[in-house]
């Protein structure tokens, strides 16, 4: 059997027994670090089935935050929040309100958002589709990836919402991002975490475990005894090549950005609002511990417990 490397840190990585997509006949499977605990799908799709992917209108509807201009108005509120965080965190940082760059910017809402503050925003975008709604809003947008365009090298804040988990080589993509920011400069991260524990589940396992005792059910591997049927699930069937190629825990996320020299100035790990697509009359449980929990988790951490982490990054001097 073929020997499957990290892709970050070299050492070994084993198959899970978790997680893993099917698209058409072709499996890809989750694989675990064991030493930097970094996850990744293997084998990785190729860069022209994710450029087919990001250009295809259908991946950005099935989203929470559709890209197309007809439905992007109904998250208009969610971009301002994001855009008050971002704005918050450049000020507790001391940060110049001067140029800002958003890498995986999309149809630019959050942008517009941010030329009030701002003197300067730029955005970038891999998908052609996007960039295009984009430019129609007067922006300056770039299409293609960061290391091919040539991008001014003294912005201050950088942002990279939902991005990192989707990085074909994310240690040549943090290489570059050091080329062109300043030596103070901040990058704001948000990222999912698929395969971290929810607060929600560690009050479902044990009614759904009794629920199974009662049924003569019993779960296995039992290590997987706090996720959701959705994590537990293997070589879920998907319409696109998997596009989310990493996977974080709070703990690798940080392992992350120390291996490839950058330094972690703050982080927080916190429930992200139930997605539309969620809510459904059967969900009714889950989706109240979610917006409890979003409530909490947004002013007190609970330990490393949720499903969204915000990362904030320095590059490390030499």
């Amino acid at each position: 059997m073929e020997e499957i490397n990290c892709l970050v840190c070299k050492n070994k990585a084993q198959i899970l027994p978790f997680g893993g997509y099917q698209y058409q006949d072709k499996i890809y499977s989750l694989y675990g670090c064991s030493f930097c605990k970094l996850r990744f799908i293997w084998p990785q799709p190729t860069s022209e089935e994710l450029a087919s992917t990001y250009n295809d209108l259908s991946y950005w509807q099935s989203g929470d935050f559709a890209g197309d201009k007809t439905n992007c108005e109904l998250y208009r509120k969610q971009y301002r929040k994001d855009a008050q965080k971002i704005i918050k965190i450049a000020k507790r940082f001391n940060i110049l309100p001067e140029k800002f760059l958003e890498i995986g910017c999309a149809q630019g809402d959050l942008l517009l958002e941010l030329k009030s503050y701002f003197k300067s925003v730029i955005g970038v975008d891999i998908s052609e589709l996007m960039i295009e709604l984009a430019k129609k809003k007067g922006l300056e947008v770039y299409a293609g990836e960061i290391e091919k365009i040539n991008l001014p090298s003294d912005f201050t804040c950088v942002y990279l919402g939902d991005l990192v988990e989707h990085l074909p080589d994310p240690v040549s993509f943090f290489g570059h991002l050091k080329k062109i920011i300043k030596d103070k400069s901040l990058v704001i991260i948000e990222i999912p975490l698929t395969y971290n524990v929810y607060p929600a589940n560690l009050f479902l396992a044990p009614l759904i475990s009794l629920k199974n005792f009662l049924k003569g059910k019993i779960f296995k591997p039992r290590s997987l005894y706090f996720f959701s049927k959705t994590q537990r699930e293997k070589n879920k069937k998907i319409e696109h090549p998997p596009y989310h190629l990493l996977e974080f825990t709070p703990r690798s996320a940080r392992a992350f950005f120390n291996l490839i020299s950058w330094q972690v100035v703050y982080d927080k790990v916190y429930v992200g609002w139930p997605k539309r697509k969620y809510y459904k009359l059967k969900n009714w449980h889950l989706l109240g511990l979610q917006i409890i929990f979003s409530f909490i988790t947004k002013y007190a951490p609970l330990f490393d417990l949720g499903d969204r982490m915000t990362i904030v990054i320095r590059p490390i001097k030499k």
